[in-house]
């Protein structure tokens, strides 16, 4: 990661971020000095850091101090007592206490990329471990399944380990590959132990089976022992009863009958003896080999395990962990405060002590889904006193799950406060449901003739007078007002049109006046009906008459 200041801090922070949101108590088991027999790989290692130069000295390549890895392991260590989160340092390798501590049911699974746990005797196994935006993904590696798909128990996976190559011996026994060890150990019986096979196989010089009755057996010739087979099975020859005792089994299938019924069994274990030959005796089968056992067995081992199962992760340290990012990550205060702070609330909700509390929920605001988590966002403010850089409240989300176990009163108020908000939304809804049933659909509203309102023209007191006379009368008259529109049309109505000049008589049929201009701004004149500009000869008109003109102008307008 070019351009970003300590990398494996960052890497390790936004790690111990992730555990922790996925509700994973992480403890981190720090290598100690390496064991001698890492010599060789060390030094491999170093010559690879240094692109194969010499820039290394001689000595530092012969005390293989891990100088540079204890540096970043104590910043390491730095970092994660700032979070609250466990680190014990190993004596030897960190795989041994890893794969100890997760054997006697103190942790649930190890997570590396080095399966020599499996060696060290570790039950489950997590590699390529890997979190990202998308998700967390992982590989587990569980021995139970391993041991019942594969038949590889934790001898046979030590051997695979010795003969294919490890930290210890990285070269492994050359041309011996995987695919034949597999088909041995499948054609093996489960409860057959395979390093007293090897021992067994060591004892002997890794020598050829000497058939009874024939002369030396030939890689490429079947096996045939007539003293086993000749007798049911009821009597073995000797080598047979050393077998038994070196791979710790008393089956009824001997190793003769079982060489005698596979043919290919024969061929592949000679040939594995051959190859283990040619390694030799004198630094490897007869020192080494027993190195690697005691290093993967841990025969020596009897330390007290330096974790309980009551193991309690501390709270957070606010203003350490500021420090310590400024300082080593180059980060801004604000930024790591951005980032500590869903930390600290997340310990306070998964660890339910008081005695290290140092905030407290003061209110839920509201709920949210995460990742298809139900969740709440949570109001926190300080309980005593609270850091430098701090706001005196801050907001974090957090899973429900965890809250209804840590504050379910305060889950309760809220609740609570929007069931009753609900409610007054409720009524609401009534109310505008029932005001819109007083509405009509649109199409009946335009079905529906809509009558136009005009404003009634102000009358002298004496006229009002006159035309409240006349509407009593007219109430007083037939339905059929057929004759009047007639007496209207054909008399009165002629003689009562002039009540405007004829230039301004409006008509539904335009007339022509000459070339006609419009005008820009010109707007639409609108005539205004008004008795007061009557002439004296309307003042005779009857009463009616008038009304009749009144209606008929302002139905021209």
């Amino acid at each position: 990661m070019y351009g970003v200041s300590r990398p494996h801090l960052r890497n390790l922070f936004f790690r111990v971020a992730s555990l922790i949101s996925l509700n994973v108590q992480p403890i981190f088991v720090l290598d100690g000095d390496a064991p001698d027999l890492k010599k060789e790989t060390l030094i491999a290692r170093q010559k690879v850091a240094s692109s194969q130069s010499q820039a290394l000295p001689n000595e530092q390549n012969k005390s293989c101090s891990r100088r540079r890895l204890k540096g970043l392991m104590n910043e390491c260590k730095a970092l994660l007592d700032s979070l609250g989160i466990e680190s014990v340092k190993a004596e030897g390798e960190a795989e041994a206490l890893c794969a100890r501590l997760n054997a006697e049911g103190l942790v649930d699974a190890v997570i590396s990329d080095d399966s020599d746990a499996f060696c060290y005797g570790a039950l489950v196994l997590l590699r390529n471990f890997s979190i990202s935006s998308g998700g967390a993904c992982v590989e587990r590696y569980i021995v139970d399944k391993i041991s019942r798909t594969l038949k590889l128990d934790r001898s046979r996976i030590i051997m695979m380990a010795v003969l294919l190559g490890c930290d210890f011996c990285p070269a492994g026994v050359p041309g011996v590959g995987k695919e034949s060890i597999l088909q041995i150990f499948e054609m093996w019986p489960e409860e057959w132990d395979a390093i007293g096979v090897f021992k067994y196989w060591i004892q002997k010089k890794f020598g050829p089976i000497v058939q009874k009755g024939s002369s030396k057996a030939k890689a490429n010739a079947q096996y045939q022992c007539y003293t086993c087979n000749g007798n049911d099975g009821l009597n073995h020859c000797q080598e047979c009863e050393e077998w038994s005792l070196a791979v710790n089994s008393w089956s009824s299938s001997c190793h003769c009958q079982l060489l005698a019924s596979h043919k290919n069994l024969f061929k592949l274990e000679e040939s594995l003896k051959r190859k283990c030959a040619e390694v030799g005796f004198g630094s490897f089968w007869n020192k080494k080999f027993d190195q690697i056992l005691d290093e993967f067995l841990q025969s020596k081992c009897k330390a007290p395990l330096p974790v309980s199962n009551d193991l309690q992760v501390n709270c957070p340290n606010v203003d350490e962990f500021i420090a310590l990012a400024v300082k080593k990550l180059a980060w801004t205060e604000e930024y790591a405060l951005e980032k500590i702070l869903p930390l600290l609330s997340r310990w306070h909700v998964q660890n339910k002590s008081n005695y290290q509390s140092v905030i407290r929920p003061r209110e839920i605001l509201k709920q949210r889904t995460i990742s298809g988590t139900a969740s709440f966002v949570v109001l926190w403010e300080w309980i005593d006193s609270r850091p430098t850089l701090a706001p005196e409240k801050f907001e974090t989300t957090e899973p429900t799950v965890y809250l209804e176990k840590f504050c379910p009163a305060v889950i309760e108020t809220f609740l609570e406060a929007k069931k009753s908000k609900t409610k007054s939304k409720g009524g609401t809804k009534k109310t505008k449901k029932k005001i819109t049933d007083l509405q009509k659909p649109i199409t009946q509203f335009f079905q529906e003739q809509k009558l136009r309102k005009v404003p009634t023209p102000k009358l002298p007191e004496e006229k009002v007078e006159e035309l409240s006379k006349n509407e009593q009368e007219e109430e007083d008259l037939p339905d059929n007002l057929s004759f009047l529109i007639d007496d209207i049309l054909s008399h009165k109505m002629k003689r009562n049109l002039s009540l405007v000049e004829p230039s301004e008589l409006l008509t539904s049929t335009p007339v022509n006046h000459g070339p006609r201009k419009k005008r820009f701004g010109e707007t639409k004149k609108s005539v205004i009906y008004d008795l007061k500009d009557h002439d004296e000869d309307e003042d005779l008109q009857d009463s009616f008459d008038k009304m009749c003109n009144v209606r008929q102008h302002l139905a021209l307008n």
